[in-house]
C-alpha cells in the first residue's frame, strides 16, 4: 500500500443466522475502529459482507487488521456472546522518504577531521547520493541500519554537501555545511569601541566599514519543470570578475571547469535521469567554491488509464453501492498528481 492513498477492506461472514443479531466489530492491532449492525430480519443462515476504508500512513506500515463477527442473543443467550475472529491481514506502507534529525551546519577546525550525518528513513528503503563540487579532503560512506555518515579527513576551507535520499515514490536534497573555524588570533581588529574623549561620538575607520556581501551565481531560470525525454538548458552566470573559473557538475550535461569566463550553460537534450541535480559552482580567488543547485522536476504523462468496477460483472442494480477503480500506469511524479473524479 501507498502512504495517503485509500484501500477498502472487506470481512466476508458465511452462513450465520440470525443477521439481526449480528454485530461485525473492526480492529487495528487491538484498537477497535468500527461497529456494524444489521436491521435486516433472517432467521435462516446467510453469507454477508462488510467494508472498511483505510488511508495508511507510514505508521501503519506492519500494522494487522482484523474483523469479528459476534451474536449479541440478549441476556438469555450465551454469554460471552458467540464470536468468531479473522485471521489478521498484515500490511505493507510504501512512503516517501523522511530526514531524521540533525545538523545542517558543522563547525570543524582547519585540518581536522568530520563525520556529516543524513541519516533518513522510508519504504522500500531509500538509496543515499552525496554530491560535492571541491575535492575537499578524503571522504568515505559509513551505513548503519538508517544512519547515514560521510566521514571526511583533514577539512582545510568550507564546503557545501548535497545528500539525497530516493526511493521509487519520491527524493529529497538537504544540503550540510562545513565551516572551518579561523583562530581567534587571525581575526582583524576592526575599530575601538572606546571614545578617545569622554562624551564624544566614535568613528568607524574607513577599512573597518561594514562590506556588502552579495552570492556570486545567479541560475537563469532559477528552477525547471522538464517532460520526460525532452530537452533543458539553464545558464549559470556571475557579476564577479575576480574569480578562477566556473562550471556545471551533473550527471549528464556537465560543463567541467571554465575560465576566464562569466556565464556557463547547463545543457541536455534528452532528459532521463529522475534524480539529476545540477550543481553551478564558481571557484573564487580566495579558494572558496560557493555553488548552487538547480531544482529540477522531471515528469511523465501516464501511458495509459483505464476505469473498472471491482468485483463485478454485468448490469447493476438501483440502490446498490459499487466500487470503481481508476488505473493509471506509469506516472512521476507521484506527490504531483491529482485524481478528480
Amino acid at each position: 500500500m501507498v502512504e495517503g492513498t485509500e484501500y477498502q477492506l472487506q470481512c466476508d461472514i458465511q452462513n450465520i443466522a440470525p443477521l439481526q443479531n449480528l454485530v461485525v466489530k473492526w480492529y487495528k492491532g487491538n484498537e477497535p475502529l468500527d461497529n456494524v449492525t444489521y436491521s435486516i430480519v433472517s432467521k435462516t443462515p446467510v453469507d454477508v459482507s462488510d467494508t472498511l476504508m483505510i488511508s495508511p500512513s507510514r505508521h501503519d506500515d506492519g500494522a494487522q487488521y482484523r474483523c469479528r463477527a459476534q451474536l449479541d442473543l440478549g441476556p438469555e443467550g450465551p454469554q460471552p456472546h458467540p464470536t468468531v475472529t479473522s485471521e489478521p491481514l498484515n500490511i505493507t506502507v510504501h512512503y516517501t522518504p523522511e530526514f531524521l534529525p540533525g545538523n545542517d551546519t558543522v563547525e570543524v577546525s582547519a585540518g581536522s577531521d568530520v563525520s556529516l550525518d543524513c541519516s533518513a528513513e522510508g519504504n522500500p528503503p531509500p538509496e543515499l547520493r552525496w554530491t560535492n563540487n571541491t575535492a575537499e579532503g578524503n571522504a568515505n560512506e559509513t551505513t548503519v541500519g538508517r544512519l547515514r555518515t560521510l566521514n571526511i579527513s583533514r577539512v582545510t576551507a568550507n564546503a557545501t554537501y548535497n545528500c539525497t535520499v530516493t526511493n521509487r515514490l519520491g527524493s529529497i536534497t538537504k544540503q550540510i555545511h562545513v565551516l572551518v573555524k579561523v583562530p581567534p588570533q587571525q581575526h582583524p581588529t576592526m575599530f575601538s569601541t572606546t571614545p578617545s574623549t569622554p562624551g564624544t561620538m566614535t568613528t568607524l575607520p574607513a577599512t573597518a566599514k561594514p562590506k556588502l556581501v552579495t552570492f556570486p551565481l545567479e541560475l537563469n531560470p532559477p528552477r525547471v519543470v522538464v517532460r520526460y525525454g525532452d530537452s533543458v538548458s539553464v545558464n549559470c552566470s556571475t557579476s564577479f570578475t575576480d574569480h578562477e573559473g566556473m562550471g556545471w557538475e551533473a550527471t549528464f550535461g556537465g560543463t567541467g571547469f571554465e575560465q576566464e569566463v562569466n556565464v556557463v550553460t547547463w545543457t541536455v537534450d534528452n532528459l532521463i535521469d529522475w534524480t539529476i541535480e545540477p550543481t553551478c559552482y564558481i571557484t573564487l580567488i580566495d579558494g572558496e567554491q560557493p555553488s548552487e543547485v538547480l531544482p529540477v522536476i522531471l515528469y511523465k504523462t501516464p501511458d495509459s488509464i483505464s476505469i473498472s468496477v471491482l468485483r463485478h460483472s454485468g448490469p447493476m442494480v438501483e440502490g446498490t453501492e459499487y466500487q470503481l477503480q481508476c488505473d493509471i500506469q506509469n506516472i512521476a511524479p507521484l506527490q504531483n498528481l491529482d485524481c478528480e473524479v
